[in-house]
């Protein structure tokens, strides 16, 4: 974190119940000592954040939340996601080439 990371009153008065979000940075809620976790990835909702000792974790949407999970499964995930968003572009393109023959 820089000089540039802050938190406005407004963010506080609304509470940090579920914890801290910054644009490269996670700190989630804790009675512990704050973690801080650094942004890494994003695939649709879900965000991918790396710890202080180097293991990662996914957050899902405005959840508080962080889960483990290993670098090879984020891939793996992500290669389905993007395979199914491709998938969907192409019947998208299908779609609309029917749409002009028939128009």
């Amino acid at each position: 974190m820089d000089e540039t990371c802050f938190v406005t009153p407004a963010a506080l008065s609304h509470g940090i119940d579920d914890g801290l979000r910054f644009r490269n940075f996670y700190i989630p809620p804790s009675k512990d000592e704050p973690q801080i976790y650094t942004f890494k990835d994003k695939m649709d909702s879900y965000a991918l954040f790396e710890s202080a000792d180097g293991l990662l974790y996914f957050r899902n949407g405005l959840e508080a939340g962080l889960h483990p999970v290993s670098l090879d499964e984020w891939k793996e995930e992500k290669i389905r996601w993007t395979d199914r968003i491709k998938d969907f572009e192409d019947q998208v393109k299908r779609c609309d080439e029917i749409c002009e023959r028939v128009l």
